[in-house]
């Protein structure tokens, strides 16, 4: 074995002709590194496309999921806050016999516009009251019933069954539950609640149902079927389909034979007719229902598939190159390689430098003007690593942004919850709208950068919220000239710092009553931002470490860790000669100084991150 090495050794080194070393040196070189380089490179980028789309499609199923919880458990709370009306309880406990004809006028004509004022702002079809067969004043036929009058239909039947096995007193009902989906080109939905006895709560005193559209609800599901060959559907515990996004869809996917053995908010792989899916289920509130999800894993891995497609297109193409290039240069060798070997000796200490000689046409010339093309192929390539470099910092930073923003939202939700168990609705019409302009404007469209008054319109969404939240307190003035408000400035950079200023600052006061401004002053190139708080202020020692606070694994607060997230994206987008400046004054306040340039263009308002 070591005669057979050391012959090989030396038929390469003494007896094989220099071109064809050199021709497999080459070979060695650059083939090798460039199917390694191409293979990492598909891998990685594989991964990552992976992970969005996971992601994207998880996010799109959750917003489907709470944006039908909202609306369900909107009209289930119309449906109890009617029920529990005094004006209801009143007429429907009357069994008086001299309950006169004018007293049950006036009595229709204060649940008409008790009913009124509580559904005037929803998107109802109708609403129906059932009443006992001993209240018979009220029935109409149209509005108002008797049970005897629907005891033989599937909704009521189930309802009753319900209540009295389980003591449920809420059923969401499918189109098939409702007789009137017969006759009606629209389909309806409904949600049924009995009307507990206060003074028997095993018995009941009558019924109340809304209807609404089906296609309100397929908005929503539709939505989420952002993949083609996508299906979503409702599904009721007894294995009813109370609406699907696709009818043909539910026979082709099989979807009575799936046996959903799924956990709570996990996607599951399944075969159905040779092709692959994922599926995921999770219980819509506590309406006996369940959101399903099938997506076809084909059409959701078909991007990676182009990608290595693309990549081995590259490689039957660009190996013959190279094979053939390193062909020609073997082939062109001379004793002026030593020149050549002197240069790529100073590529090995990263120095990138050309060869100035002067041109010729014969075959070393051909190779230096090949070397200088890879030198600069190089040069090149390191430019474009940088610039992929930014864009995953850019990546790494709008993902932090993305884990604290759930925190305010979460806040926001329980506040609104709060206020609708007490039945504030001019308060929760407020926070709704401010909430929803204030992600449109965190969104807006994928933009990375927007306009000041944008950005001044978002804080102020968020401060209304806020003064909802603490009933108030807190006395906001925005000081912005109006000439400055179509520049452009990084989105969402003025919130964690508004916010870090009430929860730290404000909220710390003793009486927890404060004042913020942000005003901004504009020099020749620049814009400076100053928001001012009269909170407690810090000390020297916090003021050192406000830009380095480190994440504690064991705490859900993350206003420091956000303050460091607007300095870095502040830096990354605009440069290290801008970003934030603080000083304080301890029990005065907190100043905070932000810096951009004036920026007009919007060349690069386009985030490249966002999926």
């Amino acid at each position: 074995m070591k005669l057979t090495m050391n012959s090989i050794r030396n038929y390469f080194l003494y007896k094989l002709k220099l071109k064809f070393k050199f021709l497999f040196t080459f070979i060695i070189i650059i083939i090798l590194p460039m199917l390694i380089l191409s293979f990492s490179t598909y891998i990685s980028t594989a991964k990552n496309l992976n992970d969005r789309i996971k992601y994207s499609v998880v996010q799109s199923f959750d917003q489907t999921l709470m944006s039908i919880e909202n609306m369900i458990v909107q009209y289930d709370n119309l449906c109890f806050t009617i029920s529990r009306s005094k004006v209801f309880s009143q007429i429907i406990t009357t069994h008086d016999t001299e309950y006169s004809p004018n007293k049950q006028a006036l009595d229709k004509i204060k649940l008409k516009e008790t009913i009124y004022s509580l559904i005037s702002r929803t998107n109802l079809s109708s609403i129906k009251l059932y009443f006992k067969d001993d209240f018979s004043y009220f029935t109409n036929g149209t509005q108002y019933y008797n049970i005897s009058q629907v005891d033989t239909e599937i909704w009521y039947q189930l309802l009753i069954s319900k209540f009295i096995n389980e003591k449920e007193t809420v059923l969401f009902c499918p189109p098939s539950y409702l007789p009137e989906n017969n006759t009606q080109d629209v389909k309806q939905l409904s949600i049924a609640r009995i009307i507990i006895n206060d003074n028997n709560y095993n018995d009941y005193i009558g019924l109340l149902r809304l209807d609404f559209p089906e296609s309100y609800l397929l908005e929503i599901l539709n939505k989420n079927n952002s993949i083609p060959g996508s299906l979503t559907y409702i599904q009721n515990f007894n294995g009813e389909v109370i609406s699907t996004t696709d009818e043909s869809l539910m026979n082709i996917y099989q979807t009575s034979k799936i046996n959903y053995d799924i956990s709570e908010n996990q996607w599951l792989k399944i075969k159905i007719n040779h092709k692959y899916y994922l599926i995921n289920m999770q219980s819509i509130g506590n309406f006996n229902c369940n959101l399903v999800t099938i997506l076809p894993y084909e059409q959701i891995i078909k991007p990676i598939y182009s990608i290595r497609s693309m990549i081995i297109i590259q490689l039957v193409v660009l190996i013959p190159i190279a094979f053939a290039f390193a062909l020609l240069i073997s082939f062109s060798m001379t004793n002026r390689i030593l020149g050549v070997i002197k240069k790529m000796n100073l590529v090995k200490m990263g120095k990138l430098e050309l060869i100035n000689v002067e041109p010729s046409k014969d075959e070393i010339g051909e190779l230096y003007e090949s070397y200088n093309y890879m030198i600069c192929e190089m040069k090149k390539l390191i430019k474009i690593q940088f610039e992929i470099g930014k864009e995953v910092k850019n990546a790494e930073l709008n993902a932090l942004q993305a884990q604290i923003n759930p925190h305010f939202l979460y806040n926001t939700l329980d506040m609104i919850n709060w206020f609708s168990a007490q039945n504030m609705h001019v308060e929760i019409r407020t926070a709704v709208i401010a909430l929803a302009k204030f992600y449109k404007l965190s969104l807006s469209k994928g933009c990375e950068e927007i306009t000041i008054k944008d950005e001044l319109t978002h804080i102020t969404m968020y401060m209304q919220i806020q003064n909802l939240r603490y009933r108030d307190q807190i006395r906001f003035e925005i000081q912005v000239a109006n000439e400055l408000m179509n520049f452009y400035i990084v989105k969402t950079v003025l919130q964690p710092i508004v916010e870090n200023a009430i929860i730290h600052g404000i909220m710390e006061k003793s009486n927890k009553i404060g004042h913020i401004i942000i005003s901004c002053e504009e020099t020749e190139n620049d814009l400076i931002f100053y928001i001012n708080d009269d909170g407690v202020g810090m000390t020297e020692y916090q003021l050192s470490r406000i830009f380095s606070i480190e994440k504690n694994n064991q705490s859900d607060d993350y206003h420091g860790y956000a303050i460091v997230n607007v300095q870095n994206r502040l830096k990354h987008f605009y440069g290290e000669n801008y970003g934030l400046k603080y000083s304080s004054l301890l029990e005065k306040g907190t100043f905070v100084e932000l810096k951009i340039p004036k920026n007009l263009n919007t060349s690069k308002r386009m985030n490249k991150n966002t999926l």
